[in-house]
């Protein structure tokens, strides 16, 4: 009888491996995700009764195996039996098919709307700990920029439902749950964030558009692509765009993996174990490129998923950028603190010939300095991205043919370098005699705006043109402005 009973167990082991070796297999994007796969018949809860729960010693080594019992007593190590490779395998399963088993039936419970999953303060904490990959757009009902991305944002949570991916986008009214969306440091509207595995990962910053939503559900199931053969590894440079290639001999690539979460819009590759066998390499590498360009190689700690995003996301932000409605956020993302910004016609000769000369200079400031071109009918994505930027933005107005400017601009670039450092402000300056400035008032220069986080109106300084005063500014941000309380 227990001869026949560990055969049966062997045989349903057997199938287990069978099953997750063909889930492997599939390659596809849009293969069939671990948390909906076809239904079994069998509950977690049954297979858990009839095999651990009634004869755990089926998934234990044989026992001529182990140790006698004068030898465990002598053992300084725990007296506990070493778990086979099958319990594991088993006790994998168990656990993959129990959290199946609670998505599905979160999914069932949560309210929601063409897709997207309605999140509130009773049942946000319960989602993040329930779905891997869970995307929440906190919103405000009043906001244009919201409603304009309310059909888009539902086409992407439709479109991963229907090809099977189980990355989840949800939503949460921010101006209903104003102390949820407190304790999320929210303060611009829409603002995405991404949750793998109930922790905060990154903000999502970038296009608005369905499909670019849609592609970054995709990557948070499977960030990074597994280059097997040479072959593979070749074709990766032709993919247009930035690239960041990970080799990892030692095997140790989470970090890797998780910071390919952090960064979009940019492919993550990886040589896989066979491709490793033809590479003569012991260290773990990383490198990003674009195109056929020498990469640039990262020289910190491949291990730190935080310094790497970092890394990755700053090396892959082209110095000249063009303004556009859904990447006004991404351009004012990272440490760069300095930013040209040039407004015209792209027809205009003389606007042609600037951003010809800036991209030549621009290899030389890679990583300090962003040079960005907006056409003159968008000039309010120009005021966007002083006003709703993730980060506080000090912009001084000024003309070059200004005495007042040519005196203020000693004291404000030491102002910049002493700021370099904080990450929650950018100070910036703009030319106003090669920007037309709708709708920002400007009576005089130089004049210097802080643009808030999260508020519309900026405030002005007033106070003199003092290093000490213009830091006290900058360290309160403003508030004694604000208040009237000028000194």
């Amino acid at each position: 009888m227990a001869a026949t009973l560990r055969f049966l167990v062997l045989l349903l082991l057997l199938s287990l491996s069978a099953f997750a070796t063909t889930a492997e297999d599939h390659d596809d994007v849009t293969v069939e995700s671990d948390l909906f796969p076809q239904r079994t018949g069998c509950s977690a809860d049954a297979l858990k009764d009839k095999t651990l729960g009634e004869n755990p010693d089926l998934f234990e080594e044989n026992s001529s195996n182990h140790p006698s019992s004068s030898e465990t007593e002598d053992s300084t190590t725990s007296s506990k039996k070493p778990k086979s490779a099958a319990r594991k395998e088993a006790e994998a399963y168990l656990a993959q098919e129990k959290r199946r088993a609670a998505v599905e039936k979160l999914l069932n419970e949560l309210p929601e709307e063409k897709g997207v999953l309605v999140l509130n303060a009773s049942n946000f904490d319960t989602a993040v700990a329930t779905f891997p990959d869970l995307i929440v757009e906190f919103y405000a009902p009043w906001c244009g920029h919201c409603k304009k991305l309310a059909p888009l944002y539902a086409q992407a949570a439709t479109k991963l439902r229907e090809n099977a991916i189980s990355t989840v986008l949800a939503k949460v009214d921010a101006t209903a749950d104003k102390e949820l969306s407190k304790k999320h440091g929210i303060k611009a509207f829409p603002t995405i964030k991404y949750f793998h595995d109930g922790e905060f990962l990154a903000h999502y910053s970038g296009e608005q558009t369905s499909e670019a939503l849609y592609d970054f559900g995709i990557r948070a199931v499977k960030p990074v692509v597994i280059l097997n053969t040479m072959e593979e590894q070749r074709a990766v440079h032709d993919i247009p765009g930035w690239r960041a290639i990970g080799s990892f001999p030692s095997g140790n690539s989470t970090a890797f993996e998780k910071a390919a979460r952090m960064v979009d819009g940019v492919y993550f590759g990886m040589a896989g174990a066979a491709a490793l066998q033809d590479i003569d390499q012991t260290d773990d590498i990383v490198a990003v490129a674009n195109g056929r360009k020498p990469p640039v190689m990262y020289s910190g700690d491949v291990y730190n998923s935080s310094q790497l995003a970092e890394f990755i996301r700053e090396a892959t932000i082209d110095p000249v950028s063009e303004l556009k409605d859904t990447n006004v956020r991404t351009l004012l993302a990272g440490k760069i603190r300095k930013f040209f910004f040039f407004t015209g016609s792209p027809e205009d000769a003389a606007y042609k010939r600037l951003k010809r000369a800036t991209k030549k200079l621009s290899p030389e400031f890679h990583g300090t300095l962003r040079f960005i071109f907006s056409e003159t009918p968008k000039i309010r994505p120009l005021k966007r991205l002083f006003s709703e930027s993730q980060k506080d933005v000090l912009v001084e107005f000024y003309s070059p043919h200004c005495g007042a400017c040519q005196a203020l601009e000693p004291i404000y670039n030491f102002l910049a370098e002493k700021f370099q450092n904080d990450e929650s402000i950018i100070i910036a300056k703009l030319d106003v005699t090669e920007n037309d400035l709708d709708n920002v008032e400007i009576s005089n220069y130089p004049t210097i705006h802080l643009y808030r986080r999260g508020e519309k109106v900026p405030v002005v300084f007033r106070e003199g043109q003092t290093f000490k005063k213009l830091a006290d500014f900058v360290k309160t941000r403003g508030e004694k402005a604000k208040q009237g309380k000028h000194g």
